[in-house]
């Protein structure tokens, strides 16, 4: 717990919850003026943009400033796996990220979408955060950073072809911004097939074993100090 409440001190001297929290209500205000003239596909990309992709941005960034202050070096000293560490920072990332996340929900009018989204957010918010992380330690300076961010985005960004075609095919499942894509489209439409609405959970759970894992793995080839 003394953990996570220093993450939460760190990501705020960083003014990543305020920058979140603003840019959130900014969204949630801006849905709620345009109503219906704000179509759900634009919803969906903003609503991936604000959450997912933003918490790579910020976790990367995390960790490249960890490298050029050798904080990292100070972290591997602590009792404790330093991929856990992570796991943690992530984990505040990913509240950070559905607290987001219920602001533009509501703000679009999908109040009774939050109790269901929102575990699903939780899960692929973490996920993004740790591969965040795997991105920002692997890469030689900032701008090999955003490289190598774009290149992760496409693969959150790509799938939302699928809105306007073949949206049943199986390779969107190779993408990890699919879940949320399928969950809204199904979960809006009236879907009562209950496989089809717990696949984007078990995928996006999938995802996050996968980051933890890949990151886990980079962390332990960094050289310590």
């Amino acid at each position: 717990m003394k953990l996570l409440k220093w993450d939460f001190l760190l990501f705020s001297r960083y003014y990543v919850i305020q920058i979140s929290l603003v840019l959130a209500v900014l969204y949630g205000l801006s849905f709620y003026l345009l109503g219906q003239g704000l179509s759900f596909e634009l919803f969906l990309v903003l609503f991936c943009s604000e959450t997912m992709i933003m918490s790579i941005m910020y976790s990367g960034t995390l960790a490249l400033l960890d490298k050029s202050q050798s904080t990292f070096s100070a972290l591997s000293v602590i009792p404790q796996p330093i991929h856990r560490i992570y796991i943690e920072r992530s984990l505040v990332l990913a509240l950070i990220g559905c607290l987001g996340g219920v602001f533009l929900l509501v703000g679009y009018g999908l109040i009774s979408s939050i109790l269901l989204a929102l575990p699903l957010l939780f899960l692929l918010v973490m996920a993004c955060s740790l591969q965040g992380f795997f991105l920002g330690h692997g890469a030689q300076g900032f701008t090999d950073f955003l490289l190598r961010v774009v290149g992760l985005c496409m693969t959150y960004l790509i799938p939302f072809a699928s809105l306007f075609w073949n949206s049943g095919h199986w390779v969107w499942w190779l993408f990890p911004g699919y879940p949320l894509i399928h969950y809204f489209k199904y979960a809006l439409s009236g879907e009562t097939n209950f496989l089809s609405l717990l696949l984007p959970y078990i995928q996006a759970t999938a995802y996050l074993f996968l980051s933890v894992y890949l990151l886990k793995r980079k962390l332990e080839n960094l050289p310590q100090s």
